[in-house]
């Protein structure tokens, strides 16, 4: 017994002493500045070797301490490019990642025959103050404290008193990866692409402005670093990876990217944003835990969200207010919700959303009371009813007015052609303390080519009222009263004028086995007297146009169709929806007047632009806005036949302009 208690000690102050301990170098030697460093062997015949550090990562009981019994370099270390052991001269060609973990080094001369750093080679190195390269370097060369690749102006390493300089496109794969304390993070304009973890673990001072020129964010590029104040991601950014900014400490707002497609999971998690977080239309997807443990007190989602990952929103619980889910929404993931706090949710769908429902520990929104209002289209109560993790709830309110879609109506021009106004619902604004709808409305007439009048209408819908903003008085006027009975009567502003509007019948209209009730009203000229369709609108013009464009030798003469999410909701008589919804999406006019044209026209992500003779364009820059009047895309035409790559846009309708021009263009 004696015997083998022995051994079992002999055995501990082994590998105490880190004789059983697994290495991964071959031999070790004294640098130039007396520290023990570690090499391994690359290739016998040139004799080359890489520096590293001594423990093994495969090591079970390894705890991330890599030079545990082992004595750590620190100081400051001058490597050269020879290394000898057993007579035999080594050209250092390499540095392995984390060969100076966490070392107390404080600084680093590297010799010109390294030709490769590895990521996090000088991870951790906190007192790390200056680095610099030998001159001749075919690879590197240093600049204010950091290693630079010379072929793609790459910033690979760097300390906290490093400068970046300007013209440096890629800030490398963790390339500054737990410096400590590093003051104020500047990041020039000509940096395009931050990859994986290049700033994470930092303790940053002050608030932090990314270049205008950043294309590209990689995973944790930010993770748990220090940043006070709001941050602004640029719009050249379209996708953000997993754990970007996690843990990171803003205390302002955050705007995001209007060109972003994918929010990767945990992105912005625990970063203590505030104020409102507005979901960009071109977001498609929204990953999990995406933004949980934030402090936003308003969500805007955007009108391309298709799914709401797991745990996306969870632990807002600053969150309050509507929810107001986007037409374009089909599932929402477990735990997408649970310790928010709205008061009331909006699902514009007629086809409820998924739910992802195991059992209430899992729902969606874990923790809402039952009793929460639903807002829902007018005759869908059953559908939500139904509906696995809906039928949680049960107060369910049908809107009378769906203030989301597109509308078709028909123009009747002076010279007897039929054309057509389009109205969209793009999104939602802030005015007078209010949340209207934003409503583009275009009007196309004979002359189409030269003449297409767009502006912008707002409307929202509170207790059974719609109401429309009047650009004249500057203030909200009842466009339509849905709760009015036959012999009520209201008033709507437009202009300086006023329409006063009577209930004479109320009735029902039946489309594809929904029921819709209507009122018919009148005014003393028949300006907008006619038939309101509860849950789409008014049927023979949406907003007063009779008494808004009198004399413009054209009037708005009945609604052809009304859209959502590219489905047929409601068509108004027998003809032909398909035909408008072409022509207006389809089988847009390519050609402007001044001499260029688009094609294909609508196109899946490639947009030629051709010009007839580029001297003769004014101004020879290209602009593509979407309804809102937003510059989405910018840049110049140089030749008669350009290529222009628009496969970022999401899919919807634009306006292309060159030189004061413009014609419509769809992308799919």
């Amino acid at each position: 017994m004696k015997k083998l208690i022995a051994i079992a000690l002999f055995m501990v102050a082994i590998a105490v002493n880190g004789i059983a301990q697994e290495t991964q170098f071959d031999f070790s030697a004294v640098c130039e500045t007396g520290q023990t460093l570690y090499y391994r062997i690359t290739d016998e015949e040139v004799h080359t070797v890489i520096l590293t550090h001594p423990r093994s990562d495969s090591d079970p009981w390894f705890q991330g301490d890599y030079y545990e019994y082992y004595v750590a370099p620190q100081g400051e270390i001058i490597l050269s490019s020879v290394v000898v052991n057993n007579d035999i001269n080594y050209t250092i060609t390499a540095i392995d990642a984390n060969t100076f973990w966490g070392c107390n080094i404080t600084s680093i001369f590297i010799p010109n025959t390294v030709n490769t750093i590895t990521p996090r080679a000088f991870g951790s190195c906190e007192l790390l103050e200056s680095i610099s390269m030998e001159e001749g370097n075919p690879t590197y060369y240093s600049e204010s404290n950091a290693i630079i690749r010379r072929e793609d102006n790459a910033l690979v390493v760097g300390c906290k008193t490093s400068t970046i300089p300007d013209g440096i496109e890629i800030i490398c794969q963790e390339a500054f990866y737990a410096m400590g304390n590093s003051g104020v993070l500047l990041i020039p304009n000509s940096v395009r692409i931050i990859e994986d973890g290049a700033f994470a673990y930092n303790s940053f001072a002050g608030s932090l402005a990314l270049p205008e020129s950043l294309e590209t964010l990689g995973s944790m590029a930010f993770y748990v670093s220090g940043f006070s104040g709001s941050l602004t991601i640029p719009n050249s950014v379209t996708e953000i990876g997993h754990h970007a900014f996690f843990g990171c400490s803003f205390s302002g707002s955050l705007t995001l990217s209007s060109s972003l497609s994918t929010i990767k999971n945990c992105a912005f998690a625990n970063c203590h944003f505030s104020g409102t977080l507005v979901i960009p239309n071109s977001v498609n997807l929204i990953v999990s835990a995406a933004f949980a443990e934030n402090d936003f007190s308003e969500l805007v989602l955007g009108e391309s969200v298709a799914t709401i990952g797991s745990n996306a929103f969870i632990g807002c619980n600053h969150l309050t207010g509507a929810l107001r889910l986007p037409a374009s929404l089909t599932q929402i993931n477990q735990l997408a919700f649970k310790n928010t706090s709205f008061d009331e949710i909006y699902s514009p769908n007629t086809i409820p959303p998924t739910l992802d429902f195991t059992d209430l520990y899992s729902f969606a929104f874990e923790g809402y009371d039952t009793n929460t209002p639903i807002h829902i289209p007018f005759g869908c109560t059953e559908a939500y009813q139904n509906a696995e993790g809906w039928n949680y709830f049960t107060n369910f309110i049908e809107t009378e007015t769906n203030l989301e879609g597109e509308w078709y109506y028909e123009i009747k021009n002076d010279n007897g052609s039929i054309t057509y106004q389009h109205l969209q619902h793009t999104g939602d604004t802030v005015m007078m303390g209010k949340r209207p709808k934003i409503i583009v409305r275009s009007n196309t007439h004979y002359d189409k080519e030269a003449h297409t009048e767009v502006t912008h209408e707002y409307i929202f819908e509170e207790n059974g009222k719609v109401y429309w903003w009047n650009k004249t008085l500057q203030e909200f006027t009842t466009l339509y009263d849905l709760t009015a009975e036959v012999g009520d009567e209201w008033e709507i502003k437009v202009g300086n004028e006023s329409l006063i509007m009577h209930v004479d019948a109320e009735g029902r209209i039946d489309y594809e086995g929904r029921s819709y009730r209507t009122i018919h009203v009148r005014d003393e000229n028949d300006l907008f007297s006619g038939d309101i369709v509860c849950g789409i609108g008014h049927l023979t013009s949406f907003f007063p146009e009779r008494l808004m464009y009198q004399g413009k030798g054209y009037r708005v003469d009945g609604l052809r169709c009304y859209w959502v999410n590219s489905s047929l909701n409601f068509r108004y008589g027998n003809r032909d929806c398909d035909e408008v919804y072409e022509q207006l999406h389809h089988g847009l006019d390519e050609t402007s007047e001044n001499g260029f044209a688009i094609y294909p026209n609508p196109t899946r992500g490639t947009l030629f632009v051709e010009t007839q003779n580029i001297a003769t364009l004014t101004n020879p820059t290209y602009r593509i806005t979407n309804l809102m009047g937003q510059t989405l895309m910018q840049g110049t035409i140089h030749t008669e036949t350009q290529q222009i790559d628009i496969s970022n846009l999401p899919t919807g309708m634009y306006f292309f302009s060159v030189s004061e021009q413009t014609v419509k263009l769809v992308k799919w």
